[in-house]
């Protein structure tokens, strides 16, 4: 069972913070800011994730849902805060109950969305958001249940999210239990979308992690097709897969309990292959955080900013630190939050 470490939430802009090495000065200014609490001795907030309308004038969009703590993985419908002065003020939270919250299927049954992510799209100028589905009796997580990616965009004309739905896969036994739940996409320079999600076979207890190619038209998430599959044989697999790119190296970051995993792939940058279609990391280099002098930890998300820096949000057990790799120099730095 998930349990907080802090009942505030708190919002650092800007989201992904960016040290220059090498004795040169920091052009960034950084701010914490408390722009909601909400623990009332059962729910508290989660899962917040921003997203930026990219327009004349910019908005800020972030979505969040109520956790109930005393049950494992029990969430509500998402609510969303909006800032349209790069955070220097924010809307109330609104919960989002028509679009984001749970159906009800009878019985006691219900299938909600979590762990969502919103993300500008720059191709359809929308604003969409992934994540995965989840199954609940009598307010239980159903151990086991199937899962699907979900999606929905964002209208920024009324401010309000389309209804969620869900992304159509193959109809193939590992993806029984598949979503992309906590994880970062690429979008490429033509609108089709590079989507880590994890999965696995009903009865397994393993997730493997694979990139979906999907297409875009700004209403519909539509799949195309998907790399080869990552695997692990200790904790829980490689679930929470992120994407991120840098120069013409992609790299996937893959959660494990025991450790973290970073690999690597140049094959996305080759979209017209004689084999018909995209060899989607069909030549995925795996290493351990060992191999690269990065401490372990349960699993992290990367950021790609910048000329030569590669910085990633670390989530390990207890603590999030930021990690900052001068290319260069190959050598990484870890700069804890509460020294800034």
């Amino acid at each position: 069972m998930r349990r907080p470490n802090r009942f505030l939430f708190k919002v650092s802009l800007p989201l992904a913070v960016l040290l220059l090495l090498g004795g040169r000065e920091p052009f960034y200014t950084l701010k914490l800011d408390v722009i909601s609490s909400g623990y009332d001795g059962e729910k508290v907030w989660f899962h917040p994730r921003a997203g930026i309308v990219s327009k004349e004038e910019p908005q800020i969009v972030l979505t969040l849902q109520k956790w109930w703590v005393e049950r494992s993985d029990v969430f509500f419908a998402l609510s969303q805060m909006i800032s349209s002065d790069l955070g220097g003020h924010w809307s109330a939270p609104a919960e989002q109950t028509a679009t984001l919250g749970r159906h009800t299927v009878g019985n006691g049954l219900e299938i909600g969305i979590s762990d969502f992510t919103p993300k500008w799209h720059a191709k359809t100028g929308k604003l969409l958001g992934t994540g995965h589905t989840v199954r609940y009796q009598d307010n239980t997580l159903i151990k086991g249940a199937p899962r699907s990616t979900a999606w929905s965009v964002f209208n920024e004309t009324n401010q309000s999210w389309s209804a969620w739905d869900t992304l159509k896969l193959p109809n193939l036994p590992m993806f029984y239990s598949e979503g992309a739940g906590s994880t970062q996409r690429v979008d490429l320079p033509n609108g089709d979308i590079l989507l880590p999600t994890y999965f696995m076979k009903k009865g397994d207890s393993l997730y493997s992690a694979t990139v979906l190619r999907c297409r875009f038209d700004g209403k519909h998430l539509e799949y195309v097709e998907h790399g080869d599959m990552l695997k692990q044989s200790t904790g829980r697999g490689f679930p929470e897969p992120s994407l991120t790119c840098f120069k013409d190296r992609f790299y996937l970051t893959l959660r494990n309990d025991d450790s973290a995993y970073v690999a690597s792939s140049t094959d996305f940058t080759s979209p017209s292959r004689k084999s018909g279609g995209l060899m989607m990391g069909s030549h995925w280099k795996v290493t351990t955080p060992s191999s690269i002098g990065l401490p372990t930890a349960t699993g992290y998300t990367s950021y790609i900013r910048g000329g030569e820096q590669i910085t990633t949000t670390l989530h390990a057990t207890g603590h999030r630190c930021l990690w900052h790799k001068l290319v260069r120099k190959n050598w990484w730095y870890c700069a804890e939050p509460n020294r800034f």
